[in-house]
């Protein structure tokens, strides 16, 4: 029947089986390959920042899971590291990061996006809780069909153990059974352990390694403040908002901005981009984020539409809800002491202001939770008086511009879903969450590239100075950004 008989190694069931070590390893390498078309679409001009990144997250990354279960660490570390690179190089490219970039921002791309990353993890540093676990999970079979283990088999399971039980918290080695224990037998016994194993052990991994590298002497003291900053509540709620709707949805420049805020990648290098502010400072740091005579009005255009996100949400569940925007008129000042959003819970009065504040600066106290505490500090002095009139409560609604949220804003959210009720809503309580979340997360992004772009336009007329527009031709004027329109 002209059926090939194969002595070598051959797919079964999606991963190489064979006696040849070498041609194993070459098919695990041609399966790499296989998903250059993959990575290449993603690249293509027409596919958003936003979007592909999502799908890489989603649909790339685990398209090595499966082998790492499959397959003994030792054979697959080559293949997995060439496909580790490629997923880096491909959001590297995506979001046009510079070529030199510091080996902190290469590694924290890998993070989980609560720490501070994207969840782009890496195969080659996960090989070995994916194989245990998967062992694991196949011990109970394996007692009852395949005992006893072969040698070489029974070695790569305790070598996998070891380095499990390295990489991990001293506190999560209860995870794994102790050195001399039996590996079949102990899961056998215990198969409700091997159920999200991986996950435990991964978890356990990356807190482990994440705080360990942030005490390593390249990384500055403001790089580990901005991470931990970045590893706060809700602080990656715009990397996972998946823009079914325009109020969800960052275009091209702000997310590029938005990925070099977080990873730390202050130098820009746009085409034209002035090395000052038009105020004087330089434009190398985050000056832009709080330049108040240039970035100023795109600075309360962006607590503006969190204010909208925020009274949208409200109304949503039939909160009585008035609200004020805020302005920079000078010669009409905005009323003293008017928070922005005035609400109605079920029977309570709750008065929100929401501020946006940058916690790595000194005057904010140097960190998240220090800075969350001074917002609500000056914003419960500013409305106590209004609160007491009106027995209302107070609720400061603290950002910082790396998309982390205070206590008091997080703990409102809970109230607002609370008092969701999904048959008349018609909205279900995890889709209000996620909406109102996600919203104000994208919301915040948009206005920081706003005031960049600002501040930018401000620093490229002031080196410029007086310009007069007269038979110049389009194509030679200077470029401007508009992060609210296609790219």
């Amino acid at each position: 029947m002209n059926i090939p008989v194969e002595r070598e190694a051959a797919i079964v069931l999606g991963a190489p089986v064979g006696r040849n070590v070498q041609r194993i390893k070459q098919m695990l390498m041609d399966a790499v390959n296989q998903h250059d078309r993959f990575f290449q679409l993603l690249l293509h001009e027409q596919m958003p920042m936003q979007e592909a990144n999502l799908i890489l997250t989603s649909s790339g990354v685990p398209r090595m899971g499966y082998l790492i279960r499959c397959m003994r660490p030792s054979w697959i570390l080559e293949a997995a590291e060439a496909f580790d690179a490629k997923i880096s190089s491909t959001f590297i490219k995506k979001v046009e990061l510079p070529s030199n970039l510091p080996d902190l921002a290469i590694e924290q791309i890998s993070w989980p996006v609560s720490k501070g990353g994207w969840s782009l993890r890496r195969s080659a540093a996960l090989r070995h809780f994916a194989y245990v676990s998967s062992v694991a999970l196949a011990a109970p079979m394996i007692n009852k069909n395949y005992l006893p283990l072969s040698v070489p088999f029974a070695a790569e399971i305790a070598v996998s153990r070891t380095r499990a039980a390295c990489a991990i918290q001293s506190k999560d080695l209860v995870l794994l059974p102790k050195p001399g224990d039996e590996f079949i037998q102990y899961f056998t016994t215990n198969a409700a352990h091997a159920v999200n194993l991986q996950n435990a052990l991964t978890a356990s991994y990356e807190s482990k390694h994440i705080a360990w590298r942030l005490q390593q002497p390249d990384v500055s003291e403001l790089a580990e403040s901005r991470i931990k900053t970045m590893s706060a509540t809700w602080a990656g709620g715009w990397v996972n908002a998946i823009p079914y709707e325009w109020a969800l949805r960052l275009h091209n420049f702000a997310y590029k901005i938005a990925s070099y805020i977080r990873l730390g990648v202050l130098n820009f290098g746009f085409v034209d981009t002035p090395g000052i502010c038009g105020c004087g400072e330089p434009l190398a740091g985050l000056h832009w984020l709080s330049c108040v005579k240039f970035g100023g009005q795109m600075i309360t255009r962006r607590h503006n539409d969190i204010v909208k996100v925020i009274v949208r949400h409200l109304r949503m569940i039939h909160a009585p809800t008035v609200f004020e925007l805020a302005h920079r008129d000078l010669k009409e000042p905005r009323k003293a002491f008017i928070p922005d959003i005035e609400t109605i819970i079920q029977g309570d009065r709750y008065f929100l202001d929401p501020t946006v504040r940058n916690p790595l600066l000194p005057s904010n106290g140097g960190d998240v939770e220090a800075c969350d505490l001074k917002a609500c500090d000056d914003k419960i002095k500013r409305y106590r008086d209004l609160a007491n009139g009106k027995k209302g409560y107070i609720v400061p609604w603290f950002l910082s511009p790396f998309g982390s949220w205070g206590h008091a804003a997080t703990e409102f959210v809970k109230l607002i879903c609370k008092a969701n009720d999904p048959e008349m809503t018609g909205v279900s309580t995890d889709e209000l969450r996620y909406s109102l979340c996600a919203g104000v997360a994208v919301a915040l992004q948009r206005g920081n590239a706003r005031a960049y772009t600002a501040c930018v336009t401000a620093g490229l007329a002031a080196e410029a100075g007086p310009v007069f527009y007269v038979n110049v031709p389009d194509n030679q004027r200077p470029i401007s950004y508009d992060v609210d329109a296609d790219d």
